[in-house]
């Protein structure tokens, strides 16, 4: 399938850090875990004109404050990258949480 050659996966991994930003990109949310993917190392951001944004927001906070180990898949063109950062950070196309 083409598409899937438009994304990474992370490793599994409970989410380290977890930023969420009040006016950058109107509402950013930057999230990063122990290993994230090789194209996405910087880590992973969604964005607030993300159509699944508040429902993957939810799912974010939630395994953040469960330490639920995740895998999160971003999209690793570079029109997806997030101006927030110098490095390349991917725009978050799923998030599958693992036990």
């Amino acid at each position: 399938m083409l598409f899937a050659n438009l994304y990474e996966p992370s490793d599994v991994g409970v989410i380290s850090r977890l930023v969420t930003y009040a006016n950058y990109g109107n509402g950013d949310v930057y999230v990063s875990l122990p290993v994230n993917g090789v194209k996405c190392k910087g880590g992973y951001f969604l964005s607030k004109e993300s159509n699944g944004y508040e429902a993957t927001l939810a799912s974010l906070l939630v395994a953040y404050q469960a330490r639920t180990p995740v895998k999160i898949r971003g999209l690793t063109s570079d029109d997806k990258k997030w101006s927030g950062s110098s490095k390349h950070v991917c725009l978050i196309y799923s998030v599958e949480y693992l036990r």
